[in-house]
């Protein structure tokens, strides 16, 4: 029993690093992914003429609402630019035109940054998505670092050694009561804490390092990608909500790509509220199985 014990201490604290490690890899990759973005669009920008068709001013920011045509695609799009207030000099006006500046991709195998800016914006690297990716680390690191700190601090290092086990009050393989409690390194609930935050980390990371995020990809699509018809096969609804509390529709979809039949998953909370049988999307030419649905 003490080598499992052992064997199961270990490879807990294993697990914890791993993640941490994961994190950090995760952190690192979005740095460069970000930083190479910037560094092509201000060598070599591709550029939108736009018009300014409103500004929402709110208690720190001030919203610029602005519509352009995509080169690609044909479609008129509205799309919004956010400042803060401290960097708003009423600089933008409605009716005005202003240049939409955004990174040529032509020869990217796939796209998981794609910033926008107008052209007199200062550019710099989304901060709420790295900030994110920084907590992110640093919850990784505590867990790690408790882990580690309880496995060095038991007496005798009877962590690594299976003289202590792992979960407390009859550890792993034995139900709880008064006669069979045992010397534990965490108590149960601690587990299922850190069991609960990897859970809820896992597809967020996982996201982050297979795919740009869900505004990435509108943005993109916008100007890159192509207008099709797609059929809903099936679709049902998630748990998920929007601000106006539609649920997510989970959508099965398929259409034509070039004479291939593309068959694929998408998700919106748009499609709520029509819930047709046929929906125009835009899709990634370059990966047919990227689509958004446009309303």
């Amino acid at each position: 029993m003490d080598i499992i014990n052992a064997i199961i201490n270990i490879l807990f604290l294993l697990v914890t690093f791993g993640f941490f490690v994961l994190y950090v890899v995760s952190f690192c990759i979005n740095i460069v992914r970000s930083t190479k973005a910037l560094k092509k669009l201000k060598t070599n920008p591709k550029t939108v003429k736009a018009v300014v068709t409103e500004n929402i001013e709110e208690k720190h920011n001030v919203h610029v609402k602005y519509k352009y045509t995509s080169p690609v695609n044909k479609q008129t799009f509205t799309d919004i630019m956010t400042f803060n207030k401290s960097d708003f000099k009423d600089q933008y006006y409605v009716d005005q035109e202003v240049d939409v500046v955004y990174p040529d991709v032509d020869d990217a195998k796939r796209v998981y940054y794609f910033p926008k800016f107008f052209s007199e914006q200062k550019q710099k690297i989304e901060a709420g998505p790295l900030f994110t990716d920084i907590l992110i680390c640093v919850a990784g690191a505590a867990i790690f670092g408790y882990t580690l700190t309880v496995m060095l601090a038991s007496e005798g290092f009877g962590a690594f050694t299976g003289e202590i086990q792992l979960i407390k009050s009859g550890g792993i393989f034995q139900a709880a009561s008064a006669d069979t409690t045992t010397v534990g390194l965490l108590d149960m609930f601690t587990v299922l804490i850190i069991a609960v935050i990897y859970f809820m980390l896992f597809s967020y990371v996982l996201e982050r390092l297979v795919s740009a995020s869900m505004e990435h990809t509108h943005s993109y699509l916008k100007l890159y990608g192509i207008m099709t018809t797609a059929k809903v096969n099936t679709y049902k609804f998630g748990r998920a909500k929007d601000a106006n509390g539609n649920k997510e529709s989970q959508l099965k979809i398929e259409f034509r790509d070039n004479g291939d039949l593309i068959e694929t998953n998408l998700n919106s909370h748009l499609y709520t509220e029509t819930q047709e049988e046929y929906i125009k999307i835009l899709y990634d030419p370059k990966h047919p199985k990227t689509t958004v649905y446009m309303r």
